[in-house]
């Protein structure tokens, strides 16, 4: 178990429906059904609402002239629409996204940045609480590189620790594993000093892209979710950016702040990892091989 996990979709569909209530008084209208999707494969993270297309019967208006109205909504009201709290001081007045309407109706919605550093700072704190649930000991074929994964998560967070990049504080878990709090440091360095993303490798962008379709999918209570599709997708996606991306080296020694903003990274696919074999897929997620 852990604590409400922020998806990034559940955020952006909730303001929508705040300017929805804004935008009328019309209790149907500001509690219906609100279309949201996340471009998959694209960076930077964009969403694309087609809300406007479902009023156009209702308000008797074309779909452009609703998104319009909409965005207005929101952009007049910008200091009230952050998606989080700004928990990062550098990125305080900076709006978490950009909304732009397309010819069609659409509604886009473009994390800038700051929001993702601000969505990543979020998901880094958050303690994972451990499973009441006995996972079963198996590493079944099926699930063993997601497990090697997982435990290549646990290595290379371990090693940090050793190296002081990182501190992780042991936190009392059940027979089958221990669960671990990362006390230091508190403020990831995820922007550069110039307020952009420390991350530009495609395989870092690509990780970040499976992390936040997970979160989202962990919080949608419409649908049941292929967890072992995403559990193999987000393991395929972290061996890639383990492979590509360097962490120690030269990396560590001439930009120390990318290297521990990749194991931000790295220890929200642990945990990520760790939730879904245990409370979803019922298999340990072991710490080593």
């Amino acid at each position: 178990m852990v604590e409400e996990i922020p998806a990034l979709k559940n955020q952006c569909i909730n303001r929508l429906r705040l300017c929805l209530q804004g935008y009328s008084a019309d209790r149907a209208i500001s509690d219906i059904e609100i279309p949201l999707k996340l471009s998959q494969g694209r960076f930077p993270v964009l969403y694309q609402s087609a809300i406007a297309h479902r009023l156009t019967t209702g308000f008797n208006q074309s779909a452009i002239t609703i998104a319009t109205q909409l965005v207005g909504q929101i952009q007049s009201k910008s200091t009230e629409f952050f998606l989080f709290p700004d928990p990062l001081e550098n990125g305080l007045g900076h709006p978490d996204f950009t909304l732009q309407v397309m010819p069609s109706g659409m509604i886009l919605l473009e994390l800038t940045d700051i929001g993702l550093a601000n969505w990543l700072q979020q998901m880094i704190q958050i303690v994972p609480i451990d499973t009441q649930t006995s996972p079963s000991p198996d590493f079944p074929d099926s699930l063993f590189a997601v497990q090697y994964s997982h435990a290549r998560c646990c290595s290379l967070l371990g090693r940090a620790h050793q190296e002081g990049l990182i501190t992780l504080t042991p936190l009392e878990g059940n027979t089958t594993s221990i669960l671990w709090r990362l006390s230091h440091p508190h403020d990831f360095p995820w922007l550069t000093p110039t307020q952009q993303l420390q991350f530009s490798h495609p395989a870092e962008l690509a990780l970040i892209i499976q992390l936040i379709t997970i979160a989202d999918c962990y919080c949608q209570t419409s649908s049941n979710p292929n967890w072992k599709q995403l559990a193999d997708n987000l393991s395929q996606t972290f061996q890639q950016f383990y492979s590509q991306c360097q962490i120690w080296g030269n990396v560590k020694q001439q930009t120390p702040q990318l290297a521990i903003a990749r194991l931000g990274l790295v220890w929200i696919t642990q945990w990520l990892l760790r939730l879904i074999l245990q409370e979803q897929l019922n298999v340990i997620a072991p710490l080593e091989l």
